[in-house]
């Protein structure tokens, strides 16, 4: 049972966003300084998968570009998108794939896939800034009983264990009552 008190106060005074679980297509980039972040950011979690040698070789050589061509970096930004997500498709709009977090954090997360945005779950965390309590289960995979191959990535076992765990807590709710006295 969670005993903690829920925080009003900070739920009250937050700007509410919807924030995309698994990453989408990332946009916004219009810089070289911008695109060489991203790939500084993303480097790590690239290196340390199997197949992630050459990319993140690729990924080390346009870093030292004196200017990343956006074209360049579209082709990096995909080659990391494929080898770090799993799935893809349909669900990127629905519910399965989508949390609620502060304007502020939305957008100190967008633009990443699914391993970085957990890094920068878990550090807002320790930071002590409101994260919606369903948020921050998204991120720690809490409603996927089993982890899998893949906990870097928002999987179809995770999105199908989070839309249940949304469907018990709304169905007292949904499931309409009988009246004692008739229809």
């Amino acid at each position: 049972m969670h005993t903690q008190w829920f925080p009003f106060n900070e739920y009250k005074c937050a700007s509410w966003s919807l924030e995309h679980i698994h990453a989408q297509q990332s946009e916004g980039m219009e810089t070289p300084e911008e695109r060489k972040e991203w790939i500084k950011l993303h480097l790590p979690y690239v290196e340390a998968t199997v197949n992630g040698g050459k990319l993140s070789y690729r990924m080390k050589e346009s870093m030292k570009q004196e200017t990343l061509a956006e074209d360049e970096f579209d082709v990096i930004q995909k080659d990391v998108f494929e080898l770090l997500s799993v799935g893809g498709g349909d669900y990127l709009h629905k519910i399965a794939n989508l949390a609620l977090l502060d304007a502020g954090s939305n957008s100190a997360l967008s633009n990443s896939v699914f391993a970085v945005k957990r890094d920068k779950i878990k550090e807002m965390v320790k930071e002590e800034k409101y994260i919606p309590l369903c948020t921050e289960r998204v991120f720690k995979k809490y409603y996927t009983k089993s982890k899998g191959d893949h906990p870097n990535a928002w999987t179809e076992p995770d999105r199908r264990a989070y839309i249940n765990a949304i469907n018990n807590v709304l169905e007292p709710y949904l499931t309409k009552k009988k009246n004692k006295n008739g229809p």
